[in-house]
């Protein structure tokens, strides 16, 4: 990345700069710390921690004589959407060993302790603005994507009224941002909105530039099969970079 030096000497280049981590300034608190990391990777969209963990455990000297360890990270498939789920299961507990599971946390805790409590830390910490956000509000979750050995991530915000806390409405109702950057196709953002009644499901997709009519009409295709195979109705919409949704990152403080 770049750092910028608050100076206004002038530094000849090759010149050796030190550098020091130091705590957050007004603060002396390691979870502000930690929190403020976390809310980082939001920006970023990415979990160093998490990745260092997946490489620890297939190294070489860990994984000798046996098989290939997997965790069970969401990938492109069949099973990709029961994955997510079952991540984001893990985040209401805010227990990544549930998610992780026994054989691969266990073998983090012998082998690589430091990295295993701050995996864990982390974890609880990007569990909070999911599980601790008011009712009604966005919560945000970072979903890990295994793509081949390498993992990225997308930003996934979700909110719900159910019917009773909706005096207006008879029905309950949810909403879904995604929001991905892909090499090729640059951004884009899924916007999906669910109603109960009459099992109405809408989804409109966001791009920087117009889909080639070969995706658009598989997308549409795929979409008409959904609505089949579920019994929703509704609509896919295509819009252009615009009218892109842009929520706040999500702030994490010391409860």
């Amino acid at each position: 990345g770049q750092l910028i030096l608050d100076t206004t000497s002038q530094i000849q280049a090759n010149s050796k700069l030190s550098i020091e981590v130091i705590s957050i300034p007004g603060t002396a608190s390691s979870e502000l710390a930690i929190g403020d990391a976390v809310t980082s990777y939001f920006a970023t969209r990415d979990w160093p921690t998490l990745t260092d963990a997946l490489t620890a455990i297939n190294s070489s000297e860990i994984t000798a004589n046996r098989q290939f360890i997997n965790i069970h990270a969401p990938k492109v498939g069949s099973q990709m959407a029961s994955n997510i789920l079952f991540y984001i299961s893990a985040l209401r507990g805010g227990n990544i060993s549930s998610w992780l599971g026994s054989e691969v946390n266990t073998l983090l805790q012998n082998n690589f302790p430091d990295l295993s409590a701050r995996l864990n830390e982390e974890f609880f910490q990007l569990a909070r603005p999911f599980n601790e956000a008011p009712t009604g509000d966005w919560r945000a979750a970072l979903i890990p994507l295994l793509n081949g050995s390498q993992l990225e991530f997308f930003q996934m915000n979700m909110r719900g009224r159910s019917k009773d806390a909706n005096k207006e409405s008879d029905e309950d109702t949810s909403r879904f941002l995604i929001d991905v950057k892909l090499s090729k196709l640059g951004r884009i953002q899924l916007d999906g909105l669910i109603k109960s009644k009459g099992k109405r499901f809408d989804l409109f997709i966001r791009s920087e530039k117009p889909f080639a009519k070969i995706i658009h009409r598989d997308l549409n295709n795929i979409f008409i099969e959904f609505t089949k195979l579920t019994g929703n109705s509704g609509h896919l919409v295509f819009q252009i970079s615009s009218n892109f949704i842009d929520l706040p990152l999500p702030k994490i403080v010391p409860p």
